[in-house]
């Protein structure tokens, strides 16, 4: 059995057939990493990099394939597979997201493309809270959260129970005799959501279509909360081996007294612990300070980033010097060439993966330096993304590996600034790194 939900075939084929507003440029369906596992990845843009298959939708990414043969495969094999890889469009700079930074595989694959000539560093994804299931289930569970909570959701019920008759429902197969209760909770989802403080889905098809593969999966925990056969809250969970993944809800803007999102969430985790007896139950993505109060630990889920050593150092031979930063900090390549944006492309404020492979600054690097060449190289970046920027490439560098990423919030492409013992600013240009 596939490690995560999201990493098996069928997450991957519903993603691709209903989880794109514009569907990629090119999809490869199978990057070897042995005989018995492989990755999904894509291009988004011809000439741009190759990128692990996913977007806003996924919780997590890995490779395809029992979580066992993931874990006998070789060095040699993770070397071969690296190799596999330089083979493809736009492998000469590689970029996979959200990863599990505690899985076996991950260093494999690291090692195996360093081998392969690829350069390799991790950066910050989201946070995500867990919370693993006592030997107690939820009575155990229940007794160890904060008094808030427990109040609040406490209260929450005495309050539906004198608003009128309300009952929650948790859908959780699709067989043909349960296709009605089925048809029903996914229209009060629906509904709920569409009365929520969110936005509308991205994407209007892709979670009718998840709710209807998970059901017929056997992975659905679809829950609606009902009062007076009105549907105030719903929410959707992926329950898949030993975890249960909190994947959506949402509550009927304006009834927040009533607290139906967390009495809705309490016979969840009820349900998800008592009678599915899981092991694990995952928030996915986000640092909602309310997440706290459900669960007991926060990780990180990582991103990694791999450049071709040998492409992306021919490319940067050939650049030229143009332009120095404010503060007299300069963005230099290899020997003595500087590679930088265009006066066009500053304006327009392109936001592409960026390396330095070398620091060639007269000092440390402080906050408002690295924000004068944050704003020197996207100048169209809103404020807010580069003060975001600067303060997590000031508390990124660390180590002799001096490493930072950053999510531009324009059009939410990654960027990843690097600075170690060597030389560097190079930049991704479509066309240039297939």
């Amino acid at each position: 059995m596939p490690g995560d939900v999201f990493e098996t075939e069928a997450w991957f084929a519903n993603l691709l057939a209903h989880g794109f507003e514009r569907p990629p440029h090119w999809q490869l369906p199978a990057a070897p990493c042995g005989e018995a596992a492989h990755f999904h990845l894509m291009q988004q843009r011809p000439g741009g990099p190759l990128l692990a298959l996913g977007n806003y939708y996924s919780g997590l990414y890995g490779p395809v394939g029992s979580a066992e043969a993931v874990h006998g495969l070789s060095a040699t094999q993770w070397h071969a597979a690296a190799e596999a890889l330089r083979q493809l469009p736009g492998s000469a700079v590689l970029r996979l997201q959200p990863l599990d930074a505690a899985s076996h595989w991950l260093p494999a694959l690291e090692a195996g493309l360093r081998t392969a000539g690829y350069w390799t560093s991790r950066y910050f994804a989201f946070g995500n809270w867990c919370q693993p299931v006592p030997a107690g289930g939820f009575a155990l569970y229940w007794a160890d959260r904060p008094s808030v909570l427990r109040h609040s959701v406490e209260r929450g019920r005495r309050r539906l129970q004198k608003a009128g008759a309300w009952r929650i429902d948790i859908v959780t197969a699709g067989a043909p005799a349960d296709a009605v209760a089925l048809d029903t909770a996914l229209a009060a989802y629906q509904a709920v959501y569409a009365q929520s403080w969110k936005q509308p889905e991205p994407c209007s098809d892709f979670m009718p279509a998840l709710v209807r593969l998970a059901a017929r999966k056997g992975w659905l925990r679809l829950g609606v909360l009902w009062l007076n056969d009105q549907p105030l809250a719903a929410q959707v969970w992926l329950v898949f081996g030993a975890k249960a993944n909190i994947y959506k809800l949402a509550y009927v803007k304006g009834q927040d007294r009533l607290s139906a999102g967390s009495v809705l969430t309490a016979a969840l985790m009820q349900h998800a612990m008592d009678v599915d007896k899981v092991q694990e139950v995952d928030y996915l993505s986000g640092d909602d300070t309310y997440k706290a109060d459900w669960m007991a630990l926060r990780r990180e889920r990582v991103g990694l980033v791999a450049f071709d050593r040998k492409r992306l150092g021919r490319r940067a031979a050939c650049a030229g010097a143009r332009e120095k930063t404010p503060h007299g900090l300069r963005v230099v390549g290899p020997g003595t060439k500087p590679v930088v944006l265009s006066e066009t492309e500053r304006k327009e404020g392109c936001l592409a993966p960026l390396l330095l492979s070398r620091t060639v600054l007269p000092r440390a690097p402080t906050p408002s330096a690295w924000m004068a060449l944050l704003r020197c190289i996207f100048p169209a970046a809103g404020t807010q993304a580069q003060q975001g920027n600067a303060q997590q490439c000031e508390a990124g560098r660390l180590g002799n590996l001096k490493t930072a990423a950053f999510q531009c919030q324009p059009d939410h492409q990654v960027v990843v600034v690097v600075v170690t013992a060597g030389a560097t600013v190079i930049q991704e240009e479509p066309g240039n790194l297939a």
